[in-house]
């Protein structure tokens, strides 16, 4: 499965729920400069990540993330 940040709803979220990217960071116990790659969609996080993310800011993970199932 891949997981995708919905395009730029994630910084909207961060901060409407006044949280900062070092903030986030620390929170999920992630570097700021993968979090920062994740942010401009460079990387894709884990499951357990995107869950994590979600938890911090409060929010349902599908608000945040879309899934695709890999083909067989």
């Amino acid at each position: 499965m891949s997981i995708y940040i919905k395009n730029h709803h994630l910084k909207k979220v961060m901060f409407l729920k006044g949280y900062n990217l070092s903030q986030l960071a620390i929170e999920t116990d992630v570097s700021l400069s993968y979090m920062s790659l994740i942010m401009n969609g460079k990387r894709n996080p884990s499951a357990k990540l995107a869950k994590k993310i979600s938890s911090v800011l409060d929010v349902e993970i599908e608000e945040l993330f879309e899934f695709e199932q890999k083909e067989a």
